[in-house]
């Protein structure tokens, strides 16, 4: 009787607690949206600050990707650099490890044709900067691209 009586009252329980553990809401909350795209821009060199916890991507266009990559440090008009800089947070899929969250700021410097010369401009596209803008326009351009290994196949 005392068998029956388990029996019963398991069964009874069993459809309520599967239903209960499908509706879990314990799910992490993952990478968010702010994916940073703009049309013609290449990665040149990526930075990561630990101390600011924040995490640096410099782009370019074709012309910028050049000039990071020359030794001479010779600009042309038309070059174009953003850097986009985003906060990082703990991943919720992997322990002690760090993802972008939302951006906290994009620099651009654009090389324009003053006379003879090349004037660079600065200006900040979203969010802000309080260090002064010859500093960051120093900066920028002190960065130099990332090297990638050629793959050559036989």
């Amino acid at each position: 009787m005392r068998y029956l009586l388990k029996m019963r009252t398991i069964l009874f329980l069993f459809p309520f607690l599967l239903l209960q553990a499908c509706n879990s809401s314990d799910r992490p909350v993952l990478a968010p949206e702010a994916i940073y795209a703009e049309p013609g821009m290449a990665i040149i060199t990526t930075l990561f600050n630990t101390e600011a916890q924040t995490t640096s991507v410099l782009y370019g266009n074709a012309l910028a990707v050049a000039a990071a990559h020359d030794a001479v440090g010779v600009h042309q008009p038309g070059e174009e650099y953003r850097l986009v800089t985003w906060r990082q947070k703990g991943n919720p899929l992997w322990f002690g490890g760090n993802i972008n969250d939302s951006i906290q700021v994009v620099e651009r410097v654009r090389a324009v044709a003053l006379g003879s010369a090349v004037d660079m401009r600065y200006d900040v596209v979203m969010g802000n900067m309080t260090e002064a803008f010859e500093k960051r326009v120093q900066f920028i351009l002190t960065l130099r691209g990332l090297e990638f290994p050629s793959v050559e196949q036989n």
